[in-house]
């Protein structure tokens, strides 16, 4: 039986904090605070964490940004998309859901 969409956009959706956690195990906690005493590179990355927890558009359940973004470097490096074609990718992205938080352009992104 082929899993319900809404449950499978929840589930890319955890899987993402999983990702990171698995990444940067016993440095990532899950805390949406900045943390202090921490280093330069340690708070970038807990406030790069906490702007990927946002909604990626109001309402949206299925991805966060920081979800979205994963996502979309996935579908990049599978296909052997170029980082010109992933820029106008994140462009038609920009026009069709307006009050959405896509990055401008792969550097961006990256």
């Amino acid at each position: 039986m082929e899993t319900p969409d809404h449950e499978r956009h929840e589930k890319v959706y955890d899987n993402t904090f999983k990702l990171l956690d698995d990444r940067f195990r016993g440095f990532f906690e899950g805390s949406s605070n900045v943390q202090t005493g921490l280093n330069a590179k340690a708070k970038n990355f807990y406030k790069l964490v906490e702007e990927g927890e946002q909604e990626l558009f109001l309402g949206c359940k299925a991805f966060s940004k920081l979800s979205f973004i994963v996502r979309l470097f996935m579908f990049k490096t599978t296909h052997g998309i170029s980082n010109v074609a992933f820029n106008d990718l994140l462009q038609i992205f920009k026009e069709m859901i307006l009050e959405a938080k896509i990055p401008k352009n792969y550097n961006e992104a990256k």
